[in-house]
């Protein structure tokens, strides 16, 4: 997987990625989770199709450090200390 990519090359970067994993570590988020806008729509993508993604663990945006929990899966933005939100 890459480590970063320009946002015109994301299909391509996210390509080979499976859908039948059950923990995700990328550099950065999917778009729309603990992202500050910054997250990338396409790996955004995979991960709606992820049916056993347990845990996607991640970094890079400093500003929206934090853990969430949506619908049975962790979202983990490990940039800097980390605060549990649960929304089941």
């Amino acid at each position: 997987m890459p480590f970063t990519y320009f946002r015109e090359d994301a299909e391509e970067a996210w390509q080979d990625l499976p859908v039948d994993i059950d923990v995700l570590i990328t550099h950065g988020p999917i778009n729309g989770v603990l992202d500050s806008g910054y997250g990338c729509h396409v790996l955004k993508d995979k991960v709606d199709r992820m049916a056993d993604l347990k845990a996607h663990l991640f970094g890079h945006i400093h500003e929206s450090t934090g853990l969430l929990k949506i619908e049975g899966t962790f979202f983990s933005n490990a940039a800097q200390s980390v605060h549990l939100i649960a929304l089941d």
